[in-house]
């Protein structure tokens, strides 16, 4: 079998080489600092009929987190001459839009949405924030 061929075939049979995804390093950070057990993928407003999730959920708390990726997004020529914009949704004008749309009905439905991006993960203040926000937001009853 060629490597072409072996290629084809593992992209076309599902399952066949199950690649098992390495935990999120701020859920190993969580684990280490004893943040409590969270629900990922949150619908937080299922109340006003929206689908949005956050990434990770406390709802007992009603404090999420979302991990923004590509954030730094660039612009690059072609070899056609043309420039095109590489990044995430996150640095679009439309992409903006919807964000500041979902953390403002986040937070009109009483949630603290604490924010970070891949760098303040790795370098340690996305964890520092965790922190601070379950030390100062009691559980609700």
């Amino acid at each position: 079998m060629t490597v072409r061929r072996a290629i084809r075939v593992r992209t076309s049979t599902p399952n066949l080489f199950p690649v098992r995804q390495p935990t999120p390093v701020i859920e190993t950070q969580m684990r280490a600092v004893g943040i409590p057990a969270w629900e990922t993928e949150y619908c937080f407003a299922e109340p006003i009929g929206r689908k949005w999730r956050l990434d990770y959920a406390w709802p007992s708390r009603r404090i999420g987190f979302e991990q923004e990726g590509a954030v730094f997004g660039r612009s690059i020529t072609g070899v056609d001459g043309q420039t095109y914009r590489i990044g995430g949704r996150h640095n679009t004008g439309a992409g903006l839009q919807a964000d500041c749309e979902k953390y403002s009905w986040a937070a009109i439905l009483g949630w603290r949405v604490i924010r970070a991006t891949t760098t303040m993960i790795r370098d340690g203040k996305a964890i520092e924030l965790l922190e601070a926000a379950f030390s100062r937001i009691p559980e609700r009853t």
